[in-house]
């Protein structure tokens, strides 16, 4: 039976922090954290998938939605495109799918295709939503722990990886947030080297430059922090490494009154070391979104990463940490 709690709200604060679960009109699972600021919503049953950060101040969707297809199940170690609704997924231990050491690693990772366990704990001061799963094709466990505190628009987003297996994984471990194209949008991200690769149809390409300078392989000289028109036409893949901070924001301008609105992701650049940001404004399937994917390993075929040193490597019994701090502004 499903069900819902509310936290009383202490001394001076108006708002209480609730959750709920409850079943969509497919029949999807959904986990509903809120507090005074934020509502997310978690698909348990794609993989723990972030379907929706609702700004409560503003009455704004933060995440990317597909304009026609809804989430639905899908059959674990399914191709991702022809499944791509949105929201915020968790990539491992693969982006694109390669055969690797007779391995059939999933294209977009193991994650999002399976039902992930989950639970809910309730602190005077935050509520934390555990979600666990573990792998189809390799052999690890893995367990995200989402922190959402009763004060302030932001949430922190922590995952540990345990290699349960006899061999050790080389994987490629990234968040995957679908995020609208507003007019005049800016993607901020630290001093960095970035290279463009043109990986479909449509896609711009250039040398490794300083960011957001790129001189593009046309001649054209561009500030890639500047968002192009939605139906422009673009395709992005960028791969931004050597990262002096550990951030990646999108700010956009609000329609109602001008004021920057954006969201944040911050981390320890020491631990997290690349920046991939795929966007298609209107160059790949008409779709028009920017996903900037803060993790490790790159470009997106794990066996290249592995081949370049950049691939992370789990070895058997170890485990790692990741973590993100999320700003809604």
């Amino acid at each position: 039976m499903y069900q819902a709690r509310m936290i009383p709200p202490v001394q001076g604060v108006e708002m209480a922090l609730r959750w709920h679960a409850e079943q969509d009109a497919r029949g999807i699972e959904q986990v509903v954290l809120q507090s005074a600021s934020l509502r997310l919503v978690f698909l348990p049953d794609l993989g723990g998938r972030l379907w929706s950060i609702f700004d409560l101040a503003r009455g704004e969707e933060i995440l990317w939605h597909h304009p026609t297809l809804a989430p639905h199940a899908v059959a674990p170690g399914d191709g991702y495109d022809d499944a791509f609704a949105g929201g915020w997924d968790e990539l491992f231990p693969s982006d694109r799918a390669a055969n690797l050491d007779g391995i059939s690693f999933p294209d977009h990772g193991e994650w999002w295709s399976q039902t992930w366990a989950w639970r809910v704990t309730e602190d005077p001061d935050a509520l934390r939503l555990t979600l666990s799963g573990s792998g189809l094709a390799t052999s690890h466990d893995a367990v995200r722990v989402i922190t959402l505190p009763r004060e302030g628009a932001g949430f922190r987003w922590q995952t540990a990886i345990t290699n349960t297996g006899d061999a050790a994984i080389p994987y490629i471990w990234r968040h995957h947030p679908a995020l609208p194209v507003h007019p005049g949008a800016r993607l901020e991200l630290p001093a960095a080297l970035v290279e463009a690769i043109a990986e479909d149809p449509g896609a711009i390409s250039a040398a490794p430059f300083s960011w957001p300078h790129a001189r593009l392989a046309d001649g054209a000289a561009r500030d890639l922090s500047r968002l192009p028109a939605a139906n422009c036409g673009e395709v992005w893949m960028l791969y931004a490494t050597k990262l002096a901070e550990g951030y990646a924001r999108l700010a956009w301008p609000g329609v109602d009154n001008g004021v920057t609105h954006g969201i944040a992701f911050t981390f320890d650049p020491a631990i997290v070391s690349a920046i991939t940001t795929f966007a298609t404004f209107g160059g790949w399937r008409d779709l028009q979104t920017i996903v900037p994917e803060v993790g490790v390993g790159y470009p997106a075929d794990v066996r290249e990463a592995l081949a370049t040193g950049t691939s992370g490597i789990l070895g058997v019994g170890e485990t790692v940490e990741y973590e993100v701090h999320v700003t809604v502004w």
